[in-house]
């Protein structure tokens, strides 16, 4: 009689953490709520101050004082950005190691097996690479607000616009990059998430995961709703025909799937 291979032991899923999420989001929230009032108290001074003639070209003598202050309070909080994306970027990574590897220790004991997780060159190399991609992503936050505003300013000079137009324009702007930075801090905890599991289920020797869709989405993604159930290579991901390349789940952009991974089966 030919035995049976054991089955695969599949352990719960581990989420991105919401508190996480919720403090990264937090975080570049301030720093653009006050780069929004900088700019728009400098923006409006300059307005008041020299206001535009109706229909002039913003190279014209009476946008002088406009372009010094788009031009000193963009550059100044470029800078600012700049400064400070490195920090920002490395705490958000060490709170995302911290409790995604809590996370997976806690599903891994209820699964019955006990690990500890510790430095290792392919870990470090992952923190590296969160770290490096969120440094990217904190700079082109005040880039596409600053681009926005920059617009804002004259299409409002153009059109002959007066200051309480350019006000609610420039508070519109504001509004799109502040949902923009919710959900920069969204996909990038769920990519996180998904790059730290990949590392450590690996360096635990295992092979596989089952792809869950989360089921969140208004507009749901058909590959990923396709791919749920299934199992895919923990060192490739799984292949998605829309995009064209093999994926994990939770990095594409406001993806929220999570995966489960595959614990080889033992004889007793």
């Amino acid at each position: 009689m030919k035995l049976q291979a054991p089955k695969p032991v599949a352990i719960r899923a581990v989420h991105p953490n919401a508190g996480v999420m919720a403090w990264y989001a937090n975080r570049l929230q301030d720093w653009l709520d006050a780069m929004h009032d900088s700019l728009k108290l400098h923006i409006e001074a300059a307005y008041k101050r020299e206001p535009p003639t109706i229909g002039m070209a913003h190279d014209a003598s009476s946008t002088v004082a406009l372009r010094k202050a788009l031009k000193l309070w963009g550059d100044r909080w470029r800078s600012k950005f700049d400064e400070m994306s490195q920090t920002l970027a490395e705490q958000f990574a060490a709170k995302s190691f911290k409790t995604t590897q809590i996370s997976m220790m806690d599903a891994l004991k209820q699964g019955g097996f006990t690990v500890a997780f510790k430095p290792t060159a392919k870990s470090i190399e992952a923190y590296r690479a969160v770290v490096n991609a969120n440094v990217g992503l904190i700079k082109s936050v005040p880039v596409q607000y600053l681009k926005d505003v920059e617009q804002s300013v004259w299409n409002s000079v153009m059109a002959g616009g007066d200051l309480a137009t350019l006000s609610k324009s420039l508070q519109q702007n504001y509004g799109v990059s502040y949902k923009r930075a919710a959900i920069i801090a969204r996909t990038e905890n769920g990519k996180a998430t998904a790059i730290i599991q990949a590392t450590r289920q690996q360096e635990l020797g295992l092979k596989q995961a089952i792809w869950l869709h989360s089921g969140g989405g208004r507009v749901p993604r058909p590959t990923h709703v396709a791919m749920s159930g299934k199992p895919f290579d923990l060192g490739k991901g799984m292949w998605d025909r829309d995009e064209r390349s093999w994926v994990f789940p939770g990095q594409l952009i406001n993806c929220r799937c999570v995966s489960k991974a595959l614990i080889p089966g033992f004889d007793d």
